[in-house]
């Protein structure tokens, strides 16, 4: 097509140029220009983002320290936008707590957050301010310091919400929140929480969330002796286990 452009669009002879003949070959060359431009900014582009992609699941595949942290240094070197940024701090933060190194992974959360609280206005930005904020409620919930756990769940799901985002992901930080509200005896707040991630969980099919949950409200009617209630809630539990392939699961080691 290029090479038909180019015959319909050739410079005359000199005899019949005229200033439209002209105009029309500089327009010409500048759309081939911008469309090379184009071609080779997207190819690099792409590239860009698989060797990207490629370094950060080396580095969250692998099991020793040093070569983790090598490939994930590798990522950020081809880390083009925000968002890839935001993936890659919440991946680092994730392999400190996977080696229980509790300050490191705080502050790579800690960093995650400074960096995008201001423009979480894009999806891929904001799903990375709310996992910051969820693995700041697993930092604190480890050290039983509840009351702040609790105030990381409600920001992921104020910036969930905030973007109306209702996926598995936010029926984990209801379960989360509803959970860590158990545990310092808030049951109303417990069970409207958990009460919401089984509702959410039923919606987009996700099973195991929903057996988390109603074996989460057992413990929650149970702690206020309400063991009918409680034992309800435990046999939906165990009726929707018999069809799940991955196992039991137990909500209060929940990660």
């Amino acid at each position: 097509m290029i090479f038909l452009l180019i015959n319909s669009l050739a410079l005359p002879t000199v005899k019949f140029i005229t200033m439209k003949s002209i105009l029309n070959y500089l327009f010409f060359l500048v759309v081939c220009f911008l469309l090379l431009s184009n071609f080779t900014s997207s190819l690099a582009q792409n590239t860009t983002e698989r060797e990207f992609r490629f370094y950060l699941n080396k580095g969250s595949a692998s099991p020793v320290h040093d070569s983790a942290m090598y490939y994930f240094g590798e990522a950020q070197r081809f880390a083009s936008d925000s968002a890839q940024v935001q993936r890659l701090n919440y991946q680092i933060s994730g392999h400190f707590f996977d080696l229980n190194q509790m300050d490191s992974a705080f502050f790579w959360i800690d960093k995650n957050l400074k960096d995008s609280i201001e423009r979480h206005h894009s999806l891929g930005v904001a799903y990375g301010v709310a996992r910051s904020y969820y693995l700041k409620r697993l930092y604190f919930s480890r050290q039983s310091r509840y009351s702040k756990a609790i105030k990381s769940s409600e920001n992921a799901i104020f910036v969930l919400q905030n973007h109306e985002i209702e996926d598995a992901f936010l029926g984990i930080c209801y379960l989360n929140l509803g959970i860590d509200n158990w545990r310092v005896n808030e049951f109303a707040l417990a069970e409207y929480w958990l009460s919401q991630s089984l509702k959410l969980s039923e919606k987009v099919g996700d099973k195991r969330r929903r057996v988390k949950a109603l074996i989460s409200l057992g413990l929650v009617k149970s702690s206020q002796k309400q063991f009918e209630e409680a034992k309800s809630h435990y046999k939906f539990a165990l009726e929707l286990l018999k069809d799940n392939k991955r196992g039991p699961c137990y909500p209060i080691n929940f990660v």
